[in-house]
């Protein structure tokens, strides 16, 4: 150490130590030196030639120690680098519906990647196949040229690519598109082959949906009877459609075509200038419709529709819709013809209708005075013969008598119930909030002291009701009157009164258990003089139900009846929603 140039720099810190002697051996990689192995000691003359040769012996071992580890780390990362590769090739694949497939020519033996058997819909542990397991996929109308290129291109090693459908096992028809190239040796002989398949189902699908999607606007567009077209900002024609070009055609002897200023086929120099402003209109941005008036060589009506053509913000041009309007004009023209009649009609209706009133006033007027005296009369002087000679009458004739009083009360209760048909045409309602369940506990009492009777009367909660009290007392007298007097030979009469209540207003039910009719005949209730029953059961004038119908329509309502034959009936009214309370 003392004499040795290389340790000059440390040898006076070496000494202070105590260190006498020193070794340094190389310690190399790759043929390169990468560091020092080195010794001290304290003793002079330690190292001699055999430990100086042990020494030499450690240094190479770490030396080749260091390589081999070296190799190994690259080995490491290269395969790191392979699974990482093949990782983002799967990934890759998987992405893009792209899968693939090596075959060796001596084993004959083809790989599918993972992709390439899913898209197969196969497992991928079954990856291993053959060309036979691939043709069986194939779709049955693709099988012959689809094996006629294969074939090809294995009888002369040549690369090809083709379009075909497969069917997996579990029906789904896929399209794919498949390309397959061969590997070589140095001296020319086929030793690998290698290919991709490539799921294009969703492109197809989209192609053949755009494909419909456009003969299906073609269609739309070409056998319509209206105009379609396009222009430019400098009115050039961009598209029309085929009625456009036969009306042209047609009308001015000229031939659509793309390019010609849309201008030049207006049929005349003002339409020229009335379609430029529309033009116009749609280039500043408006879309708007307008109505073409053509009145020679006939009369026709047009609706043109402008819609501004946009690239971005920019307006490039026009489209542009005309449709024949003239057969809507007619019929409107037509109604409004048809309403001034219906106006003049109304009005020369409703100078009838006051006539009519007064011809009603004035047969009310007669059969209150001029028919009711006879009537009286008649009544006077039978009741004066009863009087007379009742006691020396024999049978016949006392039946005579009765028969002649009680035609007379009916005559009388004809004219009472003729003159209140007539009165409820004339007078205009007067609404107000109407209990009708305090109305018909007042009806009810009424009528059981003036005509007792044996009925018992159920009530359920009832509603109050918009409409003029005394119409809708009439009408609850006329339905009560009915029930009592139909369920009369009943042992025990029940009368039940309910209401049901809805969006579209209030039904009020009267139900009882008499009498009741048949269904068939159920048209005939509500007309004046119809009666269902004979006047030896039931007495009555056949005016009471259309008197109801005449009072609830008067109201905007409806009436209604349901019923069997000894089983009882049902009638009913509904008041609309604003005659409600």
């Amino acid at each position: 150490m003392q004499t040795e140039p290389a340790y000059a720099l440390w040898r006076d810190e070496f000494i202070s130590q105590g260190l006498l002697g020193s070794i340094a051996m190389p310690i190399m990689r790759s043929g390169e030196v990468m560091g020092v192995f080195s010794l001290q000691t304290g003793a002079k003359n330690f190292f001699d030639t055999s430990e100086i040769a042990l020494l030499e012996e450690a240094a190479s071992d770490i030396s080749f120690a260091l390589d081999n580890f070296e190799k190994e780390s690259k080995r490491q990362q290269a395969e790191d680098k392979l699974i990482h590769s093949e990782a983002k090739l799967k990934q890759a694949q998987t992405i893009a519906h792209v899968g693939s497939w090596e075959m060796d020519m001596a084993e004959g033996i083809v790989i599918w990647s993972d992709e390439a058997c899913h898209i197969f819909g196969v497992s991928t542990a079954d990856n291993k196949q053959s060309l036979k397991a691939f043709l069986k996929l194939v779709h049955p109308d693709d099988i012959g040229f689809v094996s006629k290129i294969i074939d090809e291109s294995n009888a002369t090693h040549t690369d090809s690519s083709i379009d075909h459908r497969i069917v997996r096992s579990d029906g789904t028809v896929r399209y794919l598109h498949t390309a397959r190239r061969f590997e070589f040796d140095n001296e020319g002989r086929a030793i690998r082959l290698y290919g991709i398949i490539h799921d294009v189902s969703d492109k197809k699908l989209t192609e053949a949906q755009r494909e419909f999607d456009k003969n299906n606007l073609d269609a739309l567009i070409n056998n319509t009877g209206d105009y379609m077209w396009s222009v430019d900002r400098d009115y050039k024609l961009i598209t029309y459609n085929k009625p456009l070009r036969e009306i042209i055609k047609t009308v001015t002897g000229k031939t659509l075509e793309k390019g010609t200023n849309m201008l030049s086929y207006a049929f005349s120099q003002e339409q020229a200038v009335v379609y430029r402003d529309f033009y116009e209109r749609a280039f500043a941005g408006e879309a708007f419709t307008e109505i073409e008036h053509i009145q020679s060589p006939f009369e026709s009506w047009t609706e043109i529709s402008f819609y501004p053509i946009r690239e971005g913000d920019k307006i490039i041009g026009s489209a542009c819709h005309s449709r024949s309007i003239t057969e809507r004009k007619q019929a409107e023209n037509l109604i409004k013809e048809l309403n001034e009649n219906l106006e003049k009609k109304v009005l020369e209706r409703t100078a009838e209708l006051t006539n009519a009133n007064k011809a009603l006033e004035a047969f009310s007027y007669s059969v209150s005075h001029d028919l009711r005296a006879p009537v009286r009369s008649m009544m006077g002087f039978a009741k004066i013969l009863e009087e007379y000679h009742f006691t020396r009458a024999d049978d016949e004739a006392k039946e005579l008598f009765k028969f002649l009083n009680e035609n007379g009360r009916r005559a009388n209760t004809i004219i009472d119930d003729l003159l209140k048909f007539a009165k409820y045409d004339r007078i205009t309602l007067a609404k107000e909030q109407v209990d009708m369940r305090q109305m018909i506990e007042g009806v009810w009492s009424n009528m059981s002291r003036t005509n007792p009777h044996h009925a018992a009367l159920t009530l359920s909660d009832l509603p109050i009701m918009n409409a003029d009290r005394s119409m809708i007392e009439q009408v609850i007298i006329n339905l009560m009157s009915n029930a009592i007097k139909y369920s009369s030979k009943k042992e025990k009469p029940q009368i039940s009164i309910w209401s049901e209540q809805s969006d579209n207003g209030g039904t009020l039910y009267i139900k009882d258990n008499g009498a009741g009719f048949d269904m068939e005949s159920s048209d005939k209730l509500f007309g004046a003089f119809q009666r269902l029953h004979s006047m030896s059961d039931f007495e009555g004038t056949g005016v009471g139900l259309a008197l109801i119908k005449k009072i609830i329509e008067k109201h905007g309502g409806t009436v209604g009846a349901e019923g069997k034959v000894d089983e009882g009936a049902t009638f009913y009214f509904t008041l609309p929603v604003d005659s409600r309370g």
